[in-house]
């Protein structure tokens, strides 16, 4: 197969560089508009025509690879179990880890509902599950399948995903998550598919953050911490699932092989 832009470690940074270099002149266009470049409506304005710009470049850049975009819907039967699957680690991993690492670090944080700004759920749920699965899988992972073995393509790709998101306290869970996704597109080269479990996975991310506002304790003061009296068991029948439904996935994806 021929090699695209980029299709090593250090072209993806470059290629991120690229992203942020288009993003300055958007962020000084928004602060004519905005008193707060660093508000939530200010940040998805900046998101939109910066991944737009981006992206535009990379693919002028590939022009002449005959590089395309991988939006169809494949493997469809398997979206009900990687939905599940996506869900149940948001809500019985990513989330208690985070709010964990919240608590150590930040003991003095008050948390406050995620739907207090709905252009942030907006971004969070919608756009950045586009602009984010045609950077990190259809461009860095697809190219780097054509230069690594599909392990090494998938960790590196995944690694980069959740550095690329730099808040320590979700970082473990999103490279996590970026290794799954790749796993996925690697199984199925659809970013279609990609895209809506990025979605699943940050509308629930909103759910249970609104759960640990609600119900938890940020303190880190018991097991009630998470998402209320029954976090324990909450937590627990979660994971169990997760490891249910994930075994189910393997033999349907035939990973071993």
């Amino acid at each position: 197969m021929k090699k695209i832009f980029p299709h090593s470690i250090s072209q993806s940074f470059l290629m991120l560089l690229i992203f942020l270099i288009c993003g300055v002149p958007v962020l000084y266009v928004v602060k004519y508009y905005f008193n707060d470049v660093y508000s939530e409506t200010a940040l998805n304005f900046i998101l939109i025509p910066t991944g737009i710009i981006g992206i535009a470049v990379i693919h002028l850049i590939n022009k002449k690879r005959n590089f395309n975009y991988d939006f169809k819907l494949k493997r469809i039967e398997l979206l009900p179990y990687l939905a599940i699957i996506v869900i149940l680690f948001q809500l019985s991993f990513a989330t208690p880890i985070s709010k964990i690492i919240i608590a150590i670090e930040y003991p003095n944080t008050i948390p406050v509902s995620p739907f207090a700004s709905i252009s942030s759920i907006i971004g969070l749920v919608f756009l950045a599950p586009i602009f984010e699965e045609i950077i990190f899988r259809n461009y860095i992972l697809k190219g780097m399948l054509t230069a690594y073995s599909p392990k090494k393509a998938i960790i590196a790709s995944g690694l980069i995903f959740g550095l690329a998101h730099i808040y320590p306290d979700k970082l473990l869970g999103v490279i996590i998550l970026g290794l799954f996704f790749g796993l996925i597109y690697y199984k199925t080269r659809s970013i279609g598919i990609t895209i809506i479990l990025h979605s699943i996975a940050n509308l629930t991310a909103v759910f249970t953050a609104y759960a640990h506002y609600k119900y938890g304790n940020h303190k880190l003061l018991s097991t009630s911490t998470i998402y209320g009296d029954y976090s324990i068991y909450i937590i627990s029948i979660s994971f169990l699932f997760l490891i249910f439904f994930s075994r189910k996935l393997i033999l349907k994806l035939n990973v071993i092989n």
